[in-house]
């Protein structure tokens, strides 16, 4: 399913960084020594004197209880819903308008279309002669026409139904 510009508008926006207090840094950093016996307190209490330090404002720009207007706009260009869950979107062509997936689940490549009905799939995982061994490291459309998946073991190249077409192997230097 494709959406196109879907906007989402906020107005009105109240300045935050105006109610927040201004904080002095010498008492905090005081603080920060102590806690230097334990790392892990110590680094997420340095972050929060780094957070606060950062969230100090202009002084004086703007009365106080003044608001700014903010427009923010978000614009989705295009969404797929495929009908299976645990998909990974692996490739995309344009011509024809496909998409190469993985489900994580059943550990199977498959060509998708635009309206995420799935053509074709397959377990390419495995020690057969047309299979890559224990896993892959990418896949691709190649050709338009071709799906091509490597692994330390070579490139395996498949058509898009995923009949075997050839093996390449890959030398190591």
């Amino acid at each position: 399913m494709m959406e196109k510009h879907k906007s989402f508008v906020i107005n009105s926006i109240p300045d935050a960084s105006k109610a927040i207090p201004t904080v002095s840094l010498l008492p905090l950093i005081r603080t920060f020594l102590r806690f230097k016996q334990r790392p892990t307190l110590s680094l997420s209490f340095l972050c929060l004197v780094l957070s606060l330090a950062s969230c100090q404002g202009d002084k004086g720009s703007n009365k106080k209880g003044e608001h700014q207007n903010i427009t923010t706009s978000l614009e989705l260009n295009s969404a797929l819903k495929v009908n299976t869950s645990g998909v990974q979107i692996l490739h995309h062509v344009t011509e024809p308008n496909r998409f190469l997936g993985y489900n994580k689940y059943t550990k199977s490549l498959m060509v998708i279309d635009e309206s995420g009905s799935i053509l074709n799939k397959k377990n390419v995982i495995g020690n057969g002669p047309e299979e890559v061994g224990n896993a892959f490291e990418s896949a691709l459309f190649l050709n338009k026409d071709q799906i091509a998946v490597s692994s330390q073991k070579g490139i395996w190249v498949y058509d898009l139904d995923f009949n075997f077409l050839i093996k390449l192997p890959v030398h190591f230097t």
